[in-house]
């Protein structure tokens, strides 16, 4: 009996999306969904969440709704 080879899948590149970054207006491939001061959720780079301390909505606790 011939031994099994497991075949490891093709070497696929990952992808980066695109988006629009709602603080510098231009198009990026770091932005992701962040929450302002106020509680509304826009895009930002990665420049801008530095910049202007943006926290992400995934890093943030998950609340139920009251």
């Amino acid at each position: 009996m011939k031994p099994t080879q497991t075949e490891e899948p093709p070497n696929i590149p990952q992808r980066a999306g695109i988006a629009f970054c709602a603080w510098h207006e231009e198009y990026s491939n770091s932005v992701r969904l962040v929450r302002d001061s106020s509680g509304t959720r826009f895009f930002a780079c990665y420049s801008c969440r530095e910049a202007y301390d943006l926290p992400l909505v995934a890093d943030q606790p998950c609340t139920p709704a009251s």
